[in-house]
């Protein structure tokens, strides 16, 4: 008998969750060739691995891009025959310590070694007894053709047809009988007559709302709403008519008139697995859609582009840090510049003052003055620092300069903090400490304030030169 087993082994990859780490690992070395050969073969969407659920359907089809390529592949075949070993151990020694295989010696070893046969599924013992007749197979061991030798290639044989759309056996309405047929349209037309015409779910709901409540229940557990997960299902007459169809042909019907509410009650659990089935298909199709056809499909360019960019970053970094170590260099020496240019201004600045009360010593004039000329509120609004001055000099000009502060000429210990909200700095050259002169440059450097040198004694004169400073400074 010629049977093709490759769609039975990808099956069984994609039943064994014990080695799914083991196919990530080997599929993630060359995972574009293996989806790519995967994706062109007739079996990737093939119901023999879409019929299983989603994790299952994954390793499925990440098992046939790796068995494919193993054919032209010593080192891929080897990589397989390790998974085997792990994933069905048992199968795998017996078939290496025996040189005929007799399946029914090893199913019995293998339910015995398992405690029983109520202590395995169906499913582990189907593919255990697959794994060992395959393995038999490729290392060209004998297999005995015994009863369940024979068995299980019929079984495969079955199976694999059984998938064919018009499959004898596969039930379609395409395919129903006449009498079914009849029966069919008795009972839905009985259906409608009582409760009104049933088109999908939210009709259903209208004609048996209390029992519905039985189902949604079981969502409400897993925080889940059955009318959201069914809302964008399509759902039509066709499909009313199938789960009728599996109601006739799984039930002795003598009367259609006797069965019509047991048949609705069949119909509303019906249609919550046909929705639900639905509903999950529609998933399983977005996410091969949206997770692995679409990534993969340009997943070579993309790897390629990145590593195109690893390297163009690479070279951008290396430029930046050059050019980082040149910036640093350049703000120290600016900075360097800054601090003399800082320094040569307000030297400057400090020169043009002491100029200034040069001059006016040079140029000393008697003249008439008046008291009036002053605007005091310009002295009685302004702040300042005055440095240096007798006494009762700086007692006379506390009076007109009420938010001035007055060092007193030998105070070397005043305190920095009072230039802090100066507008200008007064200094009364004539009568001042030097040590107390430079400690107040100083403050005043670093603060930053405008220095005015006075050179008169006058309390007017002193006034007058006061507010031209403020108001030239304003200006």
């Amino acid at each position: 008998m010629q049977l093709n087993l490759m769609p039975f082994i990808v099956e069984a990859f994609g039943y064994n969750k014990t080695i799914y780490a083991d196919i990530d690992k080997l599929y993630q070395l060359r995972k574009n060739e293996y989806y790519n050969v995967a994706r062109q073969h007739e079996l990737y969407n093939h119901q023999i691995i879409t019929e299983g659920g989603l994790l299952q359907e994954e390793y499925c089809k990440k098992a046939l891009g790796i068995l494919l390529c193993a054919e032209s592949d010593e080192n891929v075949r080897k990589e397989i025959t390790d998974i085997i070993r792990k994933g069905w151990t048992y199968a795998f020694l017996y078939v290496q310590n025996h040189e005929q295989i007799d399946l029914r010696d090893f199913l019995k070893r293998l339910i015995n070694k398992h405690g029983g046969i109520d202590k395995v599924s169906d499913d582990f013992i189907n593919t255990y007894l697959f794994m060992c007749f395959y393995l038999a197979v490729n290392s060209g061991k004998e297999v005995k053709e015994n009863t369940l030798y024979a068995e299980l290639l019929d079984v495969l044989k079955l199976r694999y047809e059984h998938y064919e759309a018009n499959h004898p056996q596969r039930i379609s309405l395409n395919k129903a009988g006449e009498e079914e047929i009849k029966k069919l349209k008795e009972i839905k037309k009985l259906i409608y007559s009582r409760y009104g015409v049933i088109k999908d779910m939210n009709s259903l709901l209208k004609a048996l709302e209390v029992e519905t409540n039985q189902i949604a229940f079981l969502f409400d557990f897993e925080r889940l709403s059955i009318m959201s997960i069914i809302e964008n299902v399509q759902f039509d007459e066709n499909d009313i008519d199938e789960i009728l169809l599996v109601y006739i042909v799984t039930h002795d019907i003598s009367s259609t008139q006797d069965i019509v509410e047991d048949c609705v009650k069949y119909l509303m659990f019906a249609m919550y697995i046909k929705y639900l089935a639905k509903a999950y298909k529609e998933v399983k199709k977005r996410y091969f859609e949206n997770n692995k056809e679409t990534i993969y499909i340009e997943l070579d360019l993309l790897e390629r582009e990145l590593d195109e960019s690893k390297k163009e970053i690479s070279r951008y970094v290396n430029r930046i840090s050059e050019l980082e170590k040149a910036i640093m260099a350049l703000e120290k020496e600016n900075k360097r510049l800054a601090i003399e240019l800082e320094r040569a201004c307000y030297s400057k600045k400090e020169l043009h003052g002491l100029r200034e009360f040069l001059f006016s010593m040079d140029n000393k004039e008697d003249y008439e003055y008046d008291e009036k000329e002053i605007d005091y509120e310009i002295l009685k609004n302004a702040k300042g620092v005055v440095v240096g001055g007798h006494e009762r000099w700086q007692a006379k000009m506390k009076e007109y300069l009420p938010n001035f502060t007055f060092i007193h000429p030998d105070n070397k210990a005043f305190d920095v903090r009072i230039f802090k909200g100066a507008d200008i700095v007064f200094v009364f050259a004539n009568y001042l400490n030097h040590n107390i002169y430079e400690k107040a440059m100083d403050v005043a450097k670093e603060s930053g304030i405008d220095v005015v040198y006075l050179n008169q004694r006058n309390e007017i004169l002193v006034l007058k030169e006061i507010e031209k400073s403020l108001v030239n400074r304003q200006s």
